[in-house]
């Protein structure tokens, strides 16, 4: 399973190709700060209940269904989401607008990859 520690280490990053059963796809990546720089395979998972205070200190567990060849679709997707939001974030610092805007503007982006999941799961049923 994924294990990192002050953001070096591995997580998973990504869920695609849900089905009936709760399961999708994710990939396994070596992460340095928290950024997805190298992927080690994709697996098929049943995400179990998840531990700890949301956004501060949280564990989730997997079941893993089954080891897959790297899902490449879903890693291209995450290295342009980070590359997206690495371009918004400096767009939006040289900006002169009020502290409050730069917030949303942010935590839109970095909220965009939950919204775009809630469509992708709400499409298949």
């Amino acid at each position: 399973m994924a294990n990192s520690f002050n953001g070096i280490g591995t997580t998973f990053y990504g869920q695609c190709a849900f089905e009936q059963d709760g399961s999708f796809i994710t990939t396994k990546w070596f992460v340095l700060f928290f950024f997805p720089c190298v992927p080690m395979g994709s697996l098929r998972v049943q995400q179990l209940e998840s531990k700890g205070i949301p956004f501060l200190s949280r564990s989730t567990g997997y079941n893993v269904i089954e080891q897959l060849p790297t899902h490449w679709p879903q890693v291209l997707r995450t290295w342009g989401f980070v590359l997206f939001y690495g371009l918004l974030l400096a767009k939006v610092l040289s900006f002169n607008m009020p502290p409050l805007a730069k917030f949303i503007f942010l935590a839109a982006g970095a909220f965009l990859p939950y919204g775009l999941r809630a469509i992708a799961k709400f499409g298949q049923r």
